[in-house]
């Protein structure tokens, strides 16, 4: 072997040393891109979950008031249904 040859193999070495480097720069970012995703999605199930429990909370809410609604507006029709039955009646009775 000569020094040409040996000069060539350096060179081919330090190429591939060159692209595993490279290679292990685009690792890093990869990494750094994938550890703000995972961030980012731990994040967005937090604010999901505070969302589904709102949502509980205000279906509870709507249940409960629609609950009271309807009783208000059902003792409002007997209410109504007896007073057109009193003024039905009271006229012939003066």
């Amino acid at each position: 072997m000569d020094i040409d040859d040996l000069s060539r193999d350096v060179n081919r070495i330090e190429q591939k040393v060159d692209r595993l480097s490279e290679a292990v720069v685009a690792l890093a970012r990869l990494d750094e891109r994938l550890a703000g995703h995972i961030e980012e999605n731990r994040r967005l199930g937090e604010r999901l979950e505070r969302c589904e429990v709102s949502l509980v909370t205000l279906r509870e809410d709507v249940m409960s008031s629609k609950v009271k609604l309807g009783f208000w507006e059902r003792l409002g029709w007997i209410l109504i249904a007896a007073l057109m039955g009193f003024l039905g009646w009271f006229p012939g009775h003066l």
